[in-house]
């Protein structure tokens, strides 16, 4: 008599869709980053002046970031 055993295949693939997404969000958030980090640098060159309007845009700009890291550091978990 023949058996048959049939394979169930599992995707185990290295690039899940959910470490595409995680990688995604980390793109996005060291982006933010960057523009922070610019905006921040282009207050200390000379002739520029950062007015509250600019220092509001950072701080906020800063609570979005810290929220994504949250929402990432979740979803890692």
């Amino acid at each position: 008599m023949l058996q048959f055993r049939s394979k169930i295949i599992v995707n185990k693939s290295p690039h899940s869709s959910k470490d595409k997404v995680i990688g995604l969000i980390r793109i996005v958030i060291l982006f933010q980053l960057g523009i922070v980090g610019a905006t921040i640098f282009g207050c200390f060159m000379p002739g520029k002046v950062c007015d509250s309007d600019v220092k509001q845009h950072i701080a906020n700009m800063m609570t979005v970031i810290t929220t994504s890291t949250f929402a990432l550091y979740a979803a890692e978990k």
